[in-house]
């Protein structure tokens, strides 16, 4: 003669051997997969996925049961397959911390600190190896400044001299006119000039016998 039990409330318990519903606290299932993720499906029995493969993880769509996916059709699913612009804040290449690289600013990168230079991006400092300079004077003559960016003397002009004056950058001394020579003067800022001929020169003429 079997046996039945009820509750204070008078609602009917399933016998020990029997099948627990949902709606009274069970599964529903007398056997679920060895390994395999449940899943829910309202009242009705829970049921259990295969065992999962390696490397499969389960994704869901919003409707449906979720599923599992491997390789490529996991990573389109979660945003980093090969038609997809997945944003980091850095990525560590080859070790976890020693070579991160960063965004700097629009179209400009970073690794571990330090600017990597690009076409049209900023100006290559002399202490990087680069000028520091985007642009320089045509015809002009190049001038070191130290860890400063390279600038430039114009030197277009016919018969100019680059000329230093033992303190700062040198400058051009424009061509004096003809019949001038150049000759040295110690008040020149230059310590140079152009003088008539005759002036501060010497001419010695040799005559044979």
């Amino acid at each position: 003669m079997p046996w039945f039990f009820y509750d204070s409330n008078g609602n009917y318990l399933s016998q020990a051997r029997g099948t627990q519903a949902v709606t009274d606290g069970g599964t529903g299932a007398t056997s679920l997969t060895d390994g395999g993720v449940l899943l829910g499906s309202g009242t009705g029995a829970i049921t259990a996925m295969a065992v999962l493969a390696d490397g499969a993880m389960i994704v869901g769509d919003g409707t449906t049961d979720p599923v599992a996916e491997t390789g490529a059709t996991l990573r389109t699913s979660v945003g980093v397959g090969t038609g997809d612009s997945p944003q980091f804040t850095g990525i560590e290449l080859g070790h976890a911390t020693d070579t991160t690289i960063t965004r700097v600013s629009s179209g400009n990168l970073a690794v571990e600190g330090n600017a990597i230079y690009r076409a049209g991006g900023t100006d290559v400092p002399v202490a990087d190896g680069g000028t520091g300079a985007s642009t320089f004077t045509q015809n002009g003559a190049l001038i070191g400044n130290a860890a400063n960016a390279i600038t430039a003397v114009d030197m277009s002009t016919k018969g100019g001299l680059l000329v230093g004056d033992g303190t700062g950058n040198p400058s051009v001394l424009a061509v004096g006119a003809n019949g001038l020579a150049l000759v040295a003067d110690s008040g020149e800022a230059t310590g140079l000039k152009y003088a008539s001929a005759g002036v501060g020169l010497g001419l010695v003429i040799a005559l044979g016998g």
